[in-house]
């Protein structure tokens, strides 16, 4: 062994002492430290002499067995070759030392509280090593070339990090592993193993990221199946890629959004494989037909089925469960032609058609139920009458019925647009349509009439007996009069088409409160004047009498006096010898009579109004011997008769169907067992009106002028005086009679319109006082504490 001029100098100043005790080597230290020297090593060394080398030359205390270090089954110690190392540091020369002694399965270590390093063999250094804490400084006059290190995590747990780091640690020597549940890391191994673990523990073991959890709209279709769909395409892409994406997606709880739970190097990653899968199907729209259930039925169950199930329905053949669900879902009945006009996605679009295959493969007797239809609106006689002539009339398409029962084949239960007629109704209230559909060229005979409805000629005991010669096979219909209800027996697409109609017919009319006003004027003007002249006086011994007598004076030739009259009356009297007498009254009348009945009346119904005074008259006879007897002969009416019938029409003007009857007794019984004479007047018309406006729709008036004189002859010709000898008596009179009438339309469903007009007439004429109420709650304050 050579050492340096510089190393024999540091060897003058320090004493190696070796001491043999029983064959155990123990070199220790003695003199000042080796701060600077360089070791120059041969190319054969013994590894005893390389191993107390070291120890002198870093005064290292070491106590090794010399066995340990000889070559198994030889004596002499093993021989260190080394190559291309001329002059080392001491740091280095023990790293060499260190490093020659692990590829033959040795190691220094320090046992617990020992003064000295020990060599023992590489697989019993764990157990002969004692623990050290990185965090405290150790001793650097020990420098055993195994550790047991405590180190303690700052970010990472312990278990992840020894995990992370047991790949780079010696095979079968070095470990790794947390102790227990303190969080620190215990690690096993060299001294230069150690120290690159703890460099790649600086780097392992920083803090984690702030993972929040990531708000995501589920804008097309379902959360559920948009969350199963991702979740699904990212195993996928797991598998494919062998590079699992972190990250979590689930449902949010409102059940609308999703929660993505990722850091942020793989956020961008699931949100582009949400944007891809969140995605809607095209809509197509489609018609069907279907062939035994009606139309309107079928629509409902597509509804129920098919929307209320997409959310949760499993995903089509070669697609995602996103692909099942949609809320775009239209379906519109086409109650003219019996078709369904559904626009959906593909996917919907195959359901549709399973659906309508299952319901077409029903058997047609197994799809005849019993409905019962009640009629609110009209008496139930009515309507099923009606229904008698629209069904003889061909309002229902018997086509699928006949085949269903006679050839087995099933038809359109409508027939297709071009061969039908369309009648819509003109009430503004009702958006239905019926489907009125031509008559086939061999329509079956007219239905069988009976006491209780209409029924037709396949019973129900023989449905599947053939065509039917008498009425429309499988269609029977019945009237409860109890209950106001129809009960039908059909198959369900005739089922369907008698909804319609009783839906057409079972409506309720507007009703019409009419008021009439009746007025009745009469005008009179009369004129009578008069003069009567009387003279009695002799002549050559006669007797003689002048006179221009009218009536207006009574008593005998020259004593005569006026009579009592109204009117001026002027007199001059000599009694028996000239007397004149003037009177003069003009009498001038007018007068009215008005008439308001009122009524409330259902459109298209009559309403009438009677007035009558029946006045009675008697007989009287006169037989020999038995004297005059009375008796009753019967009565006279007289007074105002009205009957009206209104029908809305469009524009809520109305077409006024009128009679008006007005008569009066004008005058005492001409004879014995007659009765008095009687005036009447008839207007009878009709008429269109507007709603809520009084108009006049008849009249009468009768105008009558008469003038008598009573005069002497010649002399009451003469101008002037003429005017005494005569007596005027000159009436003019106008009679004038007129009807107007009043309509207002009440429309409204619940009636509020009378409410309010009878509550206006019960307040305008004060009825309250004589206990009639509007029923409508009275509001009283009270004191709440």
């Amino acid at each position: 062994m050579n050492t340096t001029p510089r190393a024999l100098r540091f060897a003058t100043r320090s004493v190696l002492c070796i001491i043999l005790f029983g064959g155990t080597w123990l070199i220790s230290e003695a003199g000042a430290q080796v701060l600077d020297q360089r070791v120059s090593l041969p190319e054969q060394v013994d590894l005893s002499g390389l191993v107390i080398l070291t120890a002198n030359t870093l005064e290292i205390p070491l106590e090794f067995d010399p066995a340990i270090l000889k070559l198994s089954g030889s004596g002499a110690s093993s021989t260190v070759t080394l190559r291309g190392v001329n002059d080392v540091t001491p740091d280095e020369l023990w790293a060499l030392t260190n490093q020659v002694l692990a590829s033959r399965q040795l190691a220094l270590v320090r046992s617990p509280n020992a003064r000295v390093l020990s060599i023992v063999r590489l697989a019993d250094a764990p157990n002969a090593s004692g623990v050290q804490i990185a965090t405290v400084q150790p001793d650097v006059s020990l420098r055993p070339g195994f550790v047991q290190q405590i180190v303690r995590p700052k970010f990472r747990s312990a278990k992840d990090l020894a995990e992370a780091i047991k790949p780079f640690l010696t095979k079968n020597v070095g470990t790794a592993a947390p102790v227990g549940d303190s969080g620190v890391l215990l690690i096993s191994d060299l001294a230069s193993r150690v120290e690159e673990a703890k460099k790649l523990l600086d780097t392992l073991d920083v803090p984690r990221e702030d993972i929040s959890p990531l708000v995501v709209e589920a804008r097309n279709i379902p959360a559920a199946a948009l969350q199963s769909a991702v979740t699904q395409l990212a195993a996928k892409r797991d598998t494919v890629s062998g590079d699992k994406l972190r990250g979590e997606l689930t449902i949010a709880p409102d059940g609308k959004s999703l929660l993505l739970i990722a850091p942020a190097e793989t956020r961008d990653s699931w949100l582009k494989l949400i944007a891809a899968l969140d995605q809607r199907e095209e809509v197509i729209t489609r018609d069907y037909t279907p062939k035994v259930f009606s139309a309107k039925e079928v629509a409902n169950l597509i509804e129920q089925t098919i929307r209320e199930r997409a959310a949760n329905a499993p995903a089509p053949a070669g697609g995602s469960a996103a692909q099942s669900a949609d809320d775009r879902l239209r379906v519109v009945t086409d109650e003219l032609t019996g078709t369904l006009i559904v626009t959906a996605t593909p996917t919907q679009h195959e359901r549709i058609v399973a659906l309508l295959a299952r319901l077409d493969a029903t058997p047609q007797s197994a799809a005849r139920p019993v409905r019962a239809f009640p009629v609110r609106n009209r008496p139930v006689k009515e309507v099923l009458q009606t229904l008698q002539s629209l069904i003889a009339a061909g309002a229902l398409d018997t086509t699928s019925v006949v085949d269903a029962f006679g050839q087995g084949t099933s038809a359109s239960s409508i027939r297709d647009a071009g061969a039908q007629r369309t009648s819509r109704s003109d009430d503004p209230s009702q958006g239905s349509v019926i489907p009125t559909v031509v008559p086939p060229p061999t329509p079956p005979s007219s239905p069988v009439l009976n006491s209780s409805g209409w029924t037709g000629g396949t019973s129900l005991g023989s449905r599947g007996s053939g065509r039917s010669g008498t009425g429309i096979p499988g269609l029977s219909i019945t009237a409860d009069e109890g209950t106001n209800t129809l009960i039908a027996i059909a198959e369900p697409r005739m089922l369907a088409q008698l909804e319609l109609l009783i839906r057409q017919l079972d409506v309720r009319q507007p009703q019409v409160m009419l008021e009439v006003y009746l007025v009745s004027l009469s005008e009179q003007d009369a004129l009578n004047l008069g003069v009567e002249l009387e003279k009695i006086g002799q002549f050559s011994g006669n007797l003689y009498q002048l006179s221009s007598l009218f009536g207006l004076t009574s008593g005998t030739p020259g004593n005569r006096t006026p009579t009592a009259s109204q009117g001026f009356t002027g007199a001059v009297l000599n009694p028996g010898d000239f007397s004149a007498v003037i009177k003069a009254l003009e009498t001038i009348s007018s007068g009215s009579t008005k008439s308001l009945p009122r009524v409330l009346v259902n459109n298209n119904q009559q309403a009438s109004f009677n007035s009558v005074l029946q006045q009675p008259y008697t007989i009287s006879n006169t037989t020999s011997g038995a004297g005059t007897t009375t008796s009753f002969g019967g009565t006279q009416d007289a007074g105002t008769t009205i009957s009206v019938r209104p029908q809305i029409a469009e524009a809520d003007q109305l077409v006024l169907e009128y009679s008006l009857s007005l008569s009066s007794f004008v005058g005492a019984p001409p004879a014995n067992g007659l009765p008095p004479p009687r005036q009447q007047n008839n207007v009878s018309s009709n008429a269109t009106i507007p709603d809520g406006h009084t108009v006049v729709v008849g009249g009468i008036e009768l105008i009558s002028d008469g003038k008598n004189t009573s005069q002497v002859p010649y002399i009451g010709d003469v101008p002037v005086v003429g005017e005494l000898f005569k007596v005027r008596d000159n009436s003019t009179s106008r009679q004038r009679f007129y009807v107007f009438i009043r309509a207002a339309v009440l429309r409204d469903q619940q009636l509020n319109d009378l409410k309010y007009l009878t509550d206006a007439t019960i307040r305008k004429d004060n009825l309250k006082s004589l206990g009639i109420n509007d029923g409508f709650p009275t509001m009283k304050p009270r004191v709440i504490r």
